[in-house]
């Protein structure tokens, strides 16, 4: 009843708002129709800092910088790296489930915790990257909206991704050949799709290069 009550709230003051501001197309759906003449679209797209086609080296990275809750797979991430000590896994951010992760990759080296990052830090992270994360849980309803940062990131380094489908951003990935869209609750299924990126390294660079088309055409300043 209380999220009710909100969302009639914030539905009631947009209609004396000047202009409305989304990150994504998606979220009229949430929020209800808006007058064209209101709406502006803002992509959570960052300026451009390009760090060069992608040059796989040993171990391959994968890496999730964000919210650390469980909603968002970490733990069954770690669980596959925990079986692929080829593969390494860096992971940053903060978060409810923080203590329990870092106590659940303890004595792991293929794991790496690097706590809160900077932006720019978090930047130079994914430029280092084979392979950026971003699973969210479709159950969570807000995840049907999602316009992570970490997408448009993604493009903008030239980088592959590994998404969720359900979330919105699968179709981003999926319409465009950015990466790969796996069932979140498939840990099998995402354990598969991260091989074949270790194994077929041109269909990683394939993706990050589709992902820097669509953002220097689309998804920019």
């Amino acid at each position: 009843p209380i999220k009710a009550l909100i969302s009639s709230l914030e539905r009631f003051l947009l209609k004396f708002a000047d202009k409305v501001i989304l990150p994504d197309e998606v979220r009229i759906d949430q929020i209800g129709k808006i007058p064209e003449d209101k709406l502006e679209i803002v992509y959570n797209t960052p300026e451009d800092a390009f760090a060069g086609e992608i040059a796989f080296k040993p171990p391959f990275t994968i890496t999730y910088i964000g919210i650390l809750q469980k909603e968002r797979a970490i733990f069954e991430l770690a669980n596959i790296a925990k079986k692929h000590p080829e593969i390494q896994f860096d992971v940053a951010g903060y978060g409810g489930d923080e203590e329990a992760f870092i106590q659940h990759i303890d004595g792991y080296a293929n794991i790496r915790w690097l706590g809160r990052v900077s932006y720019t830090e978090a930047l130079k992270t994914y430029a280092r990257s084979d392979l950026i994360l971003a699973l969210y849980d479709p159950a969570v309803e807000n995840h049907a909206y999602a316009s992570p940062n970490k997408i448009f990131e993604a493009m903008m380094l030239s980088r592959p991704l590994l998404v969720a489908e359900h979330t919105n951003i699968d179709t981003i990935v999926h319409d465009n050949n950015l990466g790969l869209v796996v069932n979140y609750n498939n840990t099998a299924e995402i354990e598969e799709a991260i091989k074949r990126f270790v194994n077929q390294p041109e269909f990683g660079k394939l993706c990050g290069r589709n992902g820097r088309k669509l953002y220097e055409s689309r998804f920019n300043w």
